[in-house]
């Protein structure tokens, strides 16, 4: 948590010696930057008058945060450092160790931009990196890391096209403007799928309103319609063509053979050959009759 706020500049964070001793090294040096600056800031900058470096010297132990101030009371060279710049050198003594150049070179070529992480973010985490890489110029190092790991393509052929006279503000102008640009594309897009989604819904409880087709039984089209998939299909009830088995309006069979039962009218002929025998029996005896007479 940031310390208190004077003269409306807000101190730096209590510094936190975590890590190995290289990135300590480096941590503490950035530290010890931005303190200077907060100093200057509220006015500590004359180092002429005695009570200025005993105040910059009180300030930088109350700001630096209750571990550093126990780590300075330890150092040998704590009861004589009464001053800011013996305070200072006492804690760089401690803080700082002799870094190595090329591997920090190194570590500061493996710096790719994260994924979701904006250009103005991926420069000062460059920027910090340069520390103790001894470079000639930092910015040439930093526009050129940006160039080769910045994830546009689009935005490193427009850099590229710039050349040698590309500079680290043309850098972020350029892709602060690309980002928002994607920015506003990605939120028109989302506007309209959510657009087509509503439509989508609305489509979909239409056709959920529809009677049902009388060919296949479906509600999202009417028997008329020529995407019905029971077009062209054979009707199992009926053999009739064009429409499925449950939505046959004739009667359905009856039985496992698949014939309509035929046993009413079996018995109607019957009955009909028994009463043209009877009335053939008849037609006899009367014959008979009158053939006696």
């Amino acid at each position: 948590m940031a310390t208190s706020v004077n003269h409306g500049v807000q101190a730096p964070n209590a510094f936190e010696a975590t890590g190995d001793a290289q990135q300590v090294s480096l941590k503490w040096t950035t530290w010890i930057e931005e303190f200077e600056a907060y100093a200057d800031s509220i006015g500590l900058f004359d180092m002429t008058e005695d009570s200025t470096k005993q105040q910059r010297r009180a300030l930088l132990l109350y700001t630096a945060g209750r571990e550093v101030k126990t780590i300075f009371k330890q150092l040998p060279e704590a009861s004589t450092a009464k001053e800011y710049k013996k305070a200072v050198d006492a804690l760089n003594k401690h803080f700082k160790t002799k870094t190595n150049p090329i591997f920090l070179r190194h570590k500061f070529r493996q710096i790719h931009q994260g994924k979701d992480e904006s250009i103005s973010k991926y420069v000062i985490r460059l920027r910090e990196a340069t520390v103790g890489c001894e470079f000639t110029d930092n910015d040439i190092q930093i526009r050129d890391q940006v160039n080769e790991h910045y994830t546009s393509d689009k935005l490193r052929r427009k850099l590229l096209e710039k050349g040698e006279t590309l500079t680290i503000a043309q850098i972020l102008t350029e892709a602060a403007l690309q980002e928002t640009v994607s920015q506003q594309i990605a939120q028109m897009k989302q506007e309209a799928s959510q657009v087509h989604a509503v439509q989508d819904r609305g489509n979909t409880h239409k056709a959920q309103q529809k009677g049902e087709c009388y060919r296949c039984g479906s509600h999202d089209h009417y028997g008329k319609s020529p995407q019905c998939p029971a077009r062209g299909k054979t009707c199992h009830n009926c053999n009739g063509a064009d429409h499925y088995a449950t939505k046959c309006r004739s009667k359905k069979k009856e039985g496992g053979d698949g014939k309509r039962d035929s046993r009413p009218h079996n018995k109607r002929k019957t009955r009909f050959r028994n009463n043209s025998r009877v009335r053939q029996l008849e037609a006899e005896t009367d014959t008979s009759e009158s053939d006696t007479e």
